[in-house]
């Protein structure tokens, strides 16, 4: 699921790293940043900060990750098989949107199935900042 999560992060103007650490909070399975132009060598501005949490089961454990992202990023996102989503309980999908957090299925392409609400981002932690950077910045055309 990993690859065409990125690539769907990617269309969207967002840098990905993979198996990311979000502020103390243990590793986060993807977050990809967006940044402002980059004007010389410093870093360029933060702009969006996504975070995606993929899983083929265990979906109280998904969530707990998506709720403790959302505290540290714009956007927080849990990804699984279109399969399974297909299979998911409306209570299960309640449960995703009262917590703001994003639902993509995912198969050869990736769906949003839920949209997310808007969480703290990252802009507060410099050192957070300089790391996601030095992580995504070889995919960038800077």
């Amino acid at each position: 699921m990993r690859e065409p999560v990125k690539a769907y992060l990617m269309d969207r103007g967002f840098f990905p790293a993979v198996e990311f650490c979000l502020h103390g909070c243990g590793i986060t399975d993807i977050v990809a940043g967006s940044y402002c132009v980059r004007e010389g060598r410093r870093i360029p501005r933060l702009w969006e900060v996504v975070a995606v949490e993929l899983k083929l089961t265990d979906f109280a454990e998904v969530l707990r990750q998506a709720r403790r992202n959302k505290k540290h990023c714009d956007w927080s996102f849990i990804a699984m098989p279109s399969e399974r989503i297909g299979k998911m309980q409306q209570a299960t999908k309640g449960a995703i949107r009262l917590a703001g957090i994003g639902l993509l299925s995912v198969e050869d392409e990736v769906r949003e199935v839920i949209a997310p609400e808007r969480g703290s981002g990252l802009a507060e932690d410099r050192n957070q900042v300089k790391t996601l950077w030095r992580r995504v910045r070889c995919l960038s055309s800077w």
